[in-house]
């Protein structure tokens, strides 16, 4: 459903790559941390897409896993913290 549920883990060294959203290149390319967040320093502004590599054992509840297309999950706080 997208929504992380009381008491499950987070997701630690999970792949994450930001991609150009017009050419689809990788230009950066990181893991989620101990508490399953990740940040991309330094990016110029421009039009992104993010891919995040599902890990063997689990499936996108929300989204299609590992792929570019089909339904994306929303960012959970749009501008509130300006990471997002």
């Amino acid at each position: 459903n997208g929504v992380v549920d009381a008491g499950a883990p987070p997701l630690a060294g999970v792949r994450v790559e930001l991609l150009l959203a017009d050419t689809l290149q990788v230009v950066a390319t990181t893991t989620t941390d101990a508490a399953g967040g990740y940040l991309f320093a330094d990016v110029v502004t421009g039009s992104y897409v993010v891919r995040v590599t599902t890990p063997a054992g689990y499936v996108s509840s929300s989204g299609t896993p590992n792929s570019l297309f089909g339904p994306f999950e929303p960012a959970p706080n749009v501008g509130a913290n300006g990471r997002d």
